[in-house]
């Protein structure tokens, strides 16, 4: 059942601003609003914790694990080793999409690639880049 649009549109009850608290916590910490969703259309478990979104496990339901985590191991068709770890391209670790993830074998160093931070610019922002840079 979707709660929200990312537009903050919520049928939560408000909490303040003319926003529910899961919007209100993502504005005052990320300073952008997000879609959160209750549960997904199949029945899974979703919600935010630390900035990532955490996931059923469907291997077991008593547990939760990162959805960047499931993704990955979907993708690989196994579990993922306790060395590996998922990395997201462009930082925004709510973007769990599998071309934004890329799978590391050691720790990640904080920040982003200059790379990717810029293809991220040029395919979000177009017209406001080439406004920049004329």
């Amino acid at each position: 059942m979707s709660t929200t649009r990312s537009d903050g549109d919520c049928t939560l009850p408000h909490y303040a601003r003319g926003m529910c608290r899961n919007h209100y916590r993502q504005m005052a910490t990320r300073g952008w609003i997000g879609p959160i969703r209750v549960r997904k259309p199949n029945g899974q478990a979703r919600f935010w914790k630390g900035g990532y979104i955490y996931v059923t496990d469907p291997r077991n339901p008593s547990k939760t694990i990162p959805e960047h985590h499931l993704v990955m191991e979907q993708q690989l068709g196994r579990r993922l080793h306790q060395w590996e770890n998922v990395h997201h391209k462009n930082g925004r670790v709510d973007d769990n999409f599998l071309n934004n993830l890329e799978l590391w074998c050691k720790t990640q160093p904080a920040g982003q690639r200059i790379e990717d931070l810029l293809n991220w610019l040029a395919s979000s922002y177009p017209s406001e880049l080439r406004q920049l840079l004329s």
